[in-house]
């Protein structure tokens, strides 16, 4: 096991090949931001009209060759898996600055129940930047989890930030569909006229720096009128 202290983050992992069973999953413990000065910068960025932050990044260095463990499944496919904690957190995002998956890689991040609380990533949902952000996982104990086919090329997976998430991402804890007392409330009578638009309106997640926050977005439509999902 190796130990360092980089950037305010405590690293504690191994890398090693094992045949599925009862292993020991290596675990990423990042530290908790101060909160009471979070709180603090928030009042202000409130009040300024600022990005609503609900997170903040933590700066990482990790991939499948030098963190985390591998193991065999009983079909011969290979599974790595890395164990991410930042206490105190409502959920995680994860920032990946390269994200390939051959052929029928599956990856996804589970809590400490074995339940997904991510879609299940392929190459299907490769991008061209071949970057990818796996936002708003809810917990503060999740695992990264790949599985690949015994033979197929290895996947290229490297993550350089994790967002510590702390306000406002936790659906049955937060207001959902409610307007700010200075708008129009598209679920009341003063929104009748626009029904139709409130169904191309969504919130979004996004990264400004080492933010994390919500803006609005909206599904735009082209000369062409053709329905392409431009948003």
């Amino acid at each position: 096991m190796i130990r360092s202290i980089l950037t305010s983050v405590l690293y504690l992992f191994f890398i090693s090949i094992s045949f599925a069973g009862n292993i020991s999953v290596p675990v990423l413990k990042l530290e908790t931001p101060n909160m009471e000065e979070l709180q603090k910068e928030d009042a202000l960025r409130d009040k300024a009209g600022m990005l609503y932050r609900v997170g903040v990044a933590t700066s990482v260095n990790v991939n499948c060759e030098t963190n985390g463990v591998w193991s065999v499944l009983p079909n011969r496919d290979q599974k790595w898996q890395l164990n991410v904690q930042n206490k105190g957190a409502q959920s995680l995002s994860f920032i990946f600055k390269r994200f390939i998956l051959n052929g029928n890689s599956k990856f996804w991040v589970e809590n400490n129940m074995g339940e997904k609380v991510s879609k299940v990533f392929t190459k299907e949902d490769m991008l061209p930047s071949f970057q990818q952000n796996i936002a708003l996982c809810e917990g503060d104990n999740l695992t990264l989890v790949l599985v690949e086919e015994a033979y197929a090329d290895k996947s290229e997976i490297e993550m350089d930030r994790v967002f510590f998430n702390y306000r406002s991402t936790i659906r049955k804890k937060e207001k959902i569909n409610e307007s700010a007392s200075c708008e129009v409330n598209i679920n009341c009578s003063e929104g009748d006229q626009y029904q139709d638009e409130k169904r191309g309106v969504a919130r979004i997640y996004i990264i400004e720096g080492n933010s994390g926050g919500y803006c609005s977005g909206s599904l735009v439509n082209n000369l062409a009128e053709d329905c392409k999902p431009l948003f």
